[in-house]
């Protein structure tokens, strides 16, 4: 394992993959490295659940570009989300969340 920057000066841990020779990043650190995500994240920490509707307000993109943030998250496996008619309702895995800021803590 060893540490990469990835863009505006954020470093995350990758592994290489022996069998090919490549890098894997540890999607939910990455998944966090970007602002808009973490903005994502603030509410969902503070509340049971928020409705995509909701997200782009929230973050000041496009519902596009939230969107994609919000697959990326759900991707990485920090959310979750039930469709409900024509929306969908995201809420945070506390259990990845708990284990990330347990990482983060041996870090210190």
């Amino acid at each position: 394992m060893r540490d990469a920057t990835i863009g505006n000066g954020v470093t995350v841990e990758v592994d290489r993959d022996p069998e090919r020779g490549s890098q894997r990043h540890r999607p939910e650190r990455v998944c966090l490295a970007d602002p808009a995500r973490v903005k994502i994240m603030s509410p969902l920490l503070n509340t049971d659940e928020i409705c995509a509707c909701d997200v782009a307000t929230g973050i000041g993109k496009t519902a596009a570009s939230a969107s994609h943030h919000l697959k990326l998250l759900r991707d990485a496996g920090l959310v979750t989300g039930d469709k409900r008619g024509t929306w969908i309702h995201y809420r945070a895995v506390s259990e990845r969340l708990t284990a990330i800021g347990d990482a983060l803590s041996l870090t210190r």
